[in-house]
Parts: structure tokens; C-alpha cells; sequence
């Protein structure tokens, strides 16, 4: 069986989080990642990017990362609400990975998601600049692996 490496855990979480905006009246929030964002037109989105922080020791099979999402509005207002809801969240641990992995088709297993840090408000100018705010998470997850200890799927 050959692993399929397009499903990275980033993934499973935006599109979780996709969900969550639109149930929270945010859908006018598109959510990019961090490659493209000089091509965004948008008022109001959301960039993310990830790192990999290995493994959790001599747990291979589990894996650590980082990730990234800032907020962009010119309302204050709205950024205010994303964050808010991206803190209640994230702020659940592993409650909100059991979400994701029930809503989740791919190979990814979350073991807990939780909240790193929600820096200050960059605010934009009076010419109409759009304001940001970051909100960083670490997760726990792994996947399937062969005996090898490579990725099954």
C-alpha cells in the first residue's frame, strides 16, 4: 500500500475549521495558506502555515507540529470574533481532536490539539490596511504506519 503524502494534518483542521466559521456566521472568512497570500483580494481571511516539530520522543508514530493562523479584517470587530472563536476552539484539547478525527476521511488520527498562543493585534492605518491578529495551536496525531515504521496510507 502506497501512503498518500497530500493529506497532511493541516489540512484536517482548516477544513474543520472551515466548518466551524460558517456555523459561527463567519463565512465571509476564507482561509489560505501561507504560499499564496500575496495573490489574496478578500477583506477578511485567514492565513496558515505549519511546522514540523518531529516526533514525541520514542513514540515515532507520533507526530508533533505547529501551526499558524492570522486573521485579517479592517474590522476590529470581526478579527475580535474569529479569535474568539479559534480560543474556545482550540482551548478544548482533546475534545476538539475526537471532533476532528469524526469528521475527518483521511488517514490522520488527532490526540490532542490545543492552544500555544494569541499574540497582539497588529492594527492597520488609517488608509484602510487591514488589522491582523495571530492565533498559534501544537497538535498531536498520527496515522497508520506499515512495519517499517513508514505511513501505510
Amino acid at each position: 500500500m502506497t501512503a498518500d503524502y497530500t493529506k497532511a494534518a493541516i489540512l484536517d483542521i482548516v477544513d474543520f475549521l472551515k466548518l466551524e466559521l460558517a456555523d459561527a456566521g463567519l463565512s465571509e472568512f476564507v482561509v489560505y495558506p501561507a504560499g499564496i497570500a500575496q495573490e489574496i483580494t478578500e477583506d477578511n481571511f485567514i492565513v496558515y502555515d505549519r511546522v514540523s516539530l518531529g516526533n514525541t520522543g520514542d513514540d515515532y508514530w507520533v507526530m508533533k507540529e505547529s501551526a499558524s493562523f492570522t486573521i485579517y479584517s479592517k474590522s476590529i470587530t470581526k478579527i475580535f470574533s474569529v479569535q474568539t472563536l479559534l480560543t474556545d476552539i482550540f482551548r478544548r484539547q482533546e475534545t476538539v481532536a475526537q471532533e476532528i478525527n469524526d469528521k475527518n476521511l483521511s488517514a490522520n488520527m488527532f490526540l490532542n490539539i490545543y492552544l500555544d498562543v494569541a499574540d497582539q493585534t497588529a492594527w492597520g492605518n488609517a488608509g484602510g490596511a487591514a488589522s491582523s491578529k495571530s492565533i498559534y495551536i501544537e497538535y498531536n496525531y498520527t496515522r497508520p504506519i506499515t512495519s517499517t515504521g513508514r505511513f501505510a496510507s
